[in-house]
């Protein structure tokens, strides 16, 4: 299992989102959900759709948090340290496809939202 995170955009005057951003970051498997939620201090359920606004802040945490320690804090026999880099690296990768959509497209990140 793993999840499918997807950026979009709200039709206006409607509460559909459509998936706008090419992501080239392989969806992560299911186990690194309590990594990314540790790291950005963020309990985010699956499936539900998010304000990029408010994420960006929590993936910007979780970089920042996957940074700067040694991994010790989130390593665990069940999430060895190779599994912490490739979070790092998604996280990171995530974010700059996000804002290169919005700079490509003159768009702020309160028109998008986001789903893991």
């Amino acid at each position: 299992m793993s999840y499918d995170i997807e950026v979009g955009v709200k039709v206006s005057g409607t509460t559909q989102i459509i998936p706008c951003v090419d992501l080239r970051i392989p969806n992560p498997s299911y186990n690194y959900g309590e990594m990314f939620k540790r790291s950005m201090g963020w309990k985010f359920k699956q499936g539900i759709w998010y304000s990029m606004w408010d994420a960006m802040r929590n993936i910007e945490i979780g970089i920042q948090n996957l940074s700067a320690f040694d991994y010790s804090e989130y390593s665990t026999s069940e999430y060895p340290r190779g599994q912490q880099k490739r979070a790092l690296y998604i996280l990171k990768a995530l974010k700059q496809d996000v804002d290169w959509f919005c700079e490509e497209n003159n768009i702020s990140y309160k028109y998008l939202w986001i789903r893991w």
